[in-house]
């Protein structure tokens, strides 16, 4: 089955807006730099979930990768522009994100001092050098007739932008169909991208096995630009579309490649016994201390 895409885009930090790009280099995982960065607690050693903080969605992103380097650009709104180099050769230490452990690598920088004052919470940066931290699945999935069938069911006097369903939703492929929902029926089948307008050409022939549908979350219902929760978008698809396992309504699906592609480049991994402990309290107590003297009016809060 041969699938044109329209649009492709992922976000390197995890919670950040979701944004359209222009290059894709692909490994077994996924896009190589599909939230392969976090926000992380030191004090509980978690990282950061949308659904709790979602003005994470306010902060927008700039990826440079070249000659197997990448350099992060982030714009925290208030807060000025940071960039931060990929730590792909740094220590690492645990954190849990969605019960599972996660090996990642926290920045000592500036950006997590701008970052706290924005969420009004001590967070730091930091980068998955192993793995990305995507919740399941390699490649998500949409249809163009899904969208237009979800902005008709939304407001059927005056249907939103599909596209702006598609930025709430988040998935890294949109897909050209004629059928609402017709990806409900593709698993297990082969499908082959066929780039279009504006995608990039990396894409064109790559085979993906269909999965499972995405099971939605409270997420959808904010408004990217604000973090404000302006929809019903989930109430929405809890009253027709068929749930998951863990009775979340489905929208999209997953996918995966059908053939083998590059593994994520393998990183030194230390445990938190040792000096690589040292190191990281280190940071956690440094950016405690400089959070504490920050005055409170400073600090952000979420909306």
């Amino acid at each position: 089955m041969h699938l044109t895409v329209t649009h492709f885009g992922y976000s390197p930090l995890k919670g950040a807006r979701h944004q359209a790009r222009t290059t894709a280099e692909i490994t077994a995982s996924g896009p190589l730099y599909n939230r392969r960065w976090a926000l992380v607690s030191p004090t509980d050693r978690t990282v950061l979930r949308t659904v709790a903080h979602p003005t994470l969605m306010g902060i927008t992103t700039d990826l440079i990768a070249r000659d197997g380097k990448a350099e992060l650009t982030l714009h925290i709104p208030g807060a000025g522009s940071y960039t931060v180099p990929a730590l792909t050769n740094s220590a690492t230490s645990t954190f849990t994100s969605w019960g599972a452990e996660k090996q990642l690598a926290v920045y000592d920088h500036p950006v997590n001092e701008a970052l706290s004052a924005y969420l009004g919470k001590l967070v730091a940066l930091a980068f998955a050098p192993r793995q990305n931290l995507v919740y399941a699945g390699a490649f998500s999935l949409i249809g163009t007739a899904t969208l237009v069938e979800i902005a008709r069911q939304l407001t059927p006097e005056q249907p939103p932008n599909p596209d702006e369903i598609a930025v709430r939703l988040r998935c890294n492929l949109v897909v050209e169909t004629s059928t609402p929902y017709i990806e409900d029926r593709w698993q297990g089948k082969t499908l082959t991208l066929q780039a279009g307008r504006g995608v990039p050409a990396e894409l064109h022939g790559l085979q993906l096995v269909a999965g499972e549908g995405i099971g939605r979350c409270a997420v959808i219902d904010v408004q990217p630009d604000t973090g404000q929760r302006t929809a019903r978008l989930l109430k929405l698809l809890a009253c027709y579309r068929p749930r998951n396992l863990r009775g979340e309504p489905t929208a999209g699906i997953y996918a995966s490649l059908a053939a083998a592609a590059p593994a994520l480049p393998d990183a030194p991994y230390l445990s938190l016994t040792g000096e690589l402990g040292q190191d990281v309290k280190t940071v956690g107590n440094r950016l405690l201390t400089r959070y504490l003297a920050t005055p409170r009016t400073a600090l952000r809060q979420p909306g």
